[in-house]
């Protein structure tokens, strides 16, 4: 039997139409593991197989007895800013791969928190210990940042990706390095 290691969390980033529908299917499947119904309840009677509350890995409890996912997505908490992102993303000629760019992000995020590199701001930002929304929240700035440095740059083509992720990763770690970083991640648009 394996043991639960607290302090531990699973991250899944779906990104795109087909990313957030097989997130979607993932958490159907979750659902109907751990005898949760549609509406968030779990019946009393129901019989998980598990001694412990280690669903709590994937699911939160509400004040109201619900079990929600512990998902989140950029347009949940930033919807005008995911859709002025993704917006830009299809620009005819400075337009790039949401996917493409979501995943490397998701690489760089995961990077500079996994170096340490990301600890000030982390460290700055979060009364307490850092937890998923914080982690989303830092990933959707990582992408509302990089967009604007995307079409600030004029790519001549989606060709020049690779060079321009590279500078926009050294200019988030020349920012990270300050010992007194917070990154904004109060995000907003003025227009669509």
């Amino acid at each position: 039997m394996s043991k639960v290691t607290p302090n531990r969390e699973v991250i899944s980033i779906h990104i795109g139409q087909a990313g957030v529908q097989m997130g979607n299917a993932c958490w159907e499947l979750y659902c109907l593991e751990h005898g949760i119904q549609p509406d968030g309840q779990m019946p009393s009677d129901a019989s998980i197989g598990i001694s412990d509350d280690s669903f709590n890995t994937f699911f939160s409890e509400t004040g109201a007895g619900k079990h929600v996912p512990r998902a989140v997505f950029f347009s949940e908490h930033y919807t005008s800013v995911a859709r002025h992102v993704l917006t830009h993303s299809h620009h005819p000629t400075y337009g790039y791969s949401f996917a493409i760019v979501g995943i490397n992000l998701t690489h760089l995020a995961l990077q500079l928190v996994r170096s340490g590199q990301a600890r000030s701001h982390f460290y700055n930002a979060c009364a307490g210990h850092a937890t998923v929304t914080a982690f989303h929240r830092f990933y959707c700035y990582l992408f509302f940042k990089f967009d604007a440095f995307w079409l600030a740059a004029k790519p001549r083509d989606i060709m020049e990706f690779g060079s321009i992720r590279d500078q926009f990763a050294a200019q988030m770690r020349r920012t990270l390095a300050d010992h007194s970083a917070k990154l904004d991640v109060r995000l907003a648009v003025k227009n669509l």
